[in-house]
């Protein structure tokens, strides 16, 4: 009997251990790689100015002023706009956008809420708030 207590206790050792250390593992992985992709991702596009900043209720327009980073032209640059209370119904993107280069997206839209509303702004794998 007392040896079924020693190896049901050497079993439960070897078991905790290995659970611990995959833990570290897992942790020590994810740490890795949140701080490679944290530290590799340089935006390609910089959101400048948002024109106005004030709205009414109902329909608007609102421009988007981005510059782009990158050392090549980007072309048909187009942004995802959403917040609570507010839907996009159409967006004409900038065509053609040289290095170093201001353009503007032209956003049109209807705010159904009134109050400050944080809008999320994406532009290709980018977002700004």
């Amino acid at each position: 009997m007392k040896k079924n207590f020693v190896f049901l206790g050497f079993v439960f050792i070897l078991v905790f251990c290995n659970f611990a250390l995959a833990q570290e593992i897992i942790t020590e992985n994810q740490t890795s790689a949140n701080e490679t992709n944290f530290t590799s991702v340089i935006p390609d596009i910089e959101l400048k100015n948002f024109i106005p900043k004030d709205f009414n209720l109902g329909d608007t327009q609102f421009s988007i002023q981005i510059v782009n980073l990158k050392n090549e032209t980007i072309n048909n640059t187009s942004a995802f706009v959403v917040g609570k209370g507010f839907s996009t119904y159409d967006i004409v993107p900038i065509d053609s956008l040289s290095p170093g280069e201001r353009g503007y997206i032209l956003v049109l839209g209807n705010f159904k809420e009134s109050g400050e509303i944080n809008l999320t702004v994406r532009i290709n794998q980018y977002a700004f708030y």
